[in-house]
């Protein structure tokens, strides 16, 4: 019934049905239903995936939004932009942040610039550390500025684990590559504790940042 009132138009009367079936059922049963019209070759109609997507969302059921989505992207319809914006605030929410970043990287002309630094902002801050560096390079390939604050959260991360010298050094490399200088207040940090990771190693890295950075600047002018 939800798909024949999506292929006549009548989306509100889809949209109340879907809200009926929400309200009288339990969240997994929404997906489950889904899948069973998928695998009975009833493409889903994307008025109707977004709205289960939104009140998957604010039911807290934020995998069960994944699945939606999921569904959707991988059927052989074309998807609205807004779409990927809208399951991504809702990975977020539900700090599923590697299905985040899959949706970022797979789909970055799709999001705006405030939505990829909410999520760089969550993931540096709880995402996997190993993947750290991954994601801001993802981030960087975008078009988005990485903002100092950013930076800040992921070296405060590796200082905070001796074990990930070797990240923490690889991040401020690539930073020098990209034109990105740490700030007086990372900066301080790094020195701070830069016995842990070999002080004349950290000392020669910052110095190439500030080094490049000034050579740019001169070149702007």
């Amino acid at each position: 019934m939800i798909s024949a009132f999506c292929r006549g138009g009548f989306f509100e009367e889809a949209k109340q049905l879907a809200g009926d079936f929400e309200a009288k059922y339990d969240k997994y049963d929404v997906v489950l239903l889904m899948v069973d019209m998928h695998r009975k070759g009833h493409q889903p109609e994307e008025e109707l995936c977004s709205s289960l997507i939104f009140h998957l969302g604010k039911m807290r059921a934020h995998s069960e939004a994944l699945s939606v989505y999921n569904m959707l992207r991988y059927s052989k319809r074309s998807i609205c932009k807004a779409l990927h914006e809208k399951i991504l605030h809702t990975l977020i929410s539900g700090k599923l942040l590697k299905d985040a970043y899959v949706v970022v990287k797979d789909n970055s002309e799709s999001i705006s610039h405030p939505a990829i630094k909410k999520f760089a902002s969550a993931f540096e801050r709880l995402g996997n550390i190993n993947l750290v560096n991954d994601v801001m390079k993802a981030i960087h390939a975008t078009g988005y500025r990485i903002d100092q604050g950013i930076f800040h959260i992921a070296i405060a991360r590796y200082i905070a684990e001796r074990e990930k010298k070797e990240l923490l050094l690889k991040l401020l490399e690539w930073m020098t590559g990209q034109g990105y200088v740490v700030d007086s207040s990372t900066r301080n940090l790094i020195l701070k504790n830069s016995h842990l990771f070999g002080r004349q190693l950290i000392v020669d890295i910052l110095s190439k940042q500030h080094m490049k950075s000034k050579s740019s600047r001169t070149l702007k002018e």
